[in-house]
């Protein structure tokens, strides 16, 4: 299931719930690296570039941010994160990623929480010019 997906009021409640994980991830710049889309640099093979990438940052996300990743699948599927953990596999995780890696609007996501506009420097400096 895509964040595309959920519809109704359950959209709001998803999204509003979504932030506080995304954020975490989004912070650790490893993890949130498999979820920014990047050129292949000229020259360079396709598969060794996504292999180097996976090595990067599925270690970083799972490892760091295991709680974020489930309550982020448990959100987005329904399903309470007890029940996500219980009925993962890594077939099922594999699958999960994918989806979440080529998911435009959890991209969208991804880039209201990497901003640079609401780092905490830019967040200093637009108080600094309103007083």
């Amino acid at each position: 299931m895509k964040l595309s997906d959920i519809k109704g009021e359950r959209a709001i409640d998803v999204a509003a719930e979504l932030v506080t994980p995304i954020a975490n991830i989004a912070r650790d710049e490893n993890a949130a690296d498999l979820f920014r889309r990047r050129k292949v640099p000229e020259g360079t093979d396709l598969r060794d570039f996504a292999i180097q990438r996976l090595q990067e940052s599925v270690p970083a996300l799972l490892k760091n941010h295991r709680n974020d990743f489930v309550r982020i699948l448990s959100l987005i599927k329904d399903e309470p994160e007890e029940e996500v953990i219980e009925n993962m596999t890594i077939l099922t995780l594999a699958n999960d990623l994918m989806d979440l890696m080529t998911d435009d609007l959890f991209r969208v996501f991804f880039s209201f929480a990497q901003r640079r506009e609401t780092s905490p420097e830019s967040v200093q400096k637009n108080t600094e010019e309103k007083a």
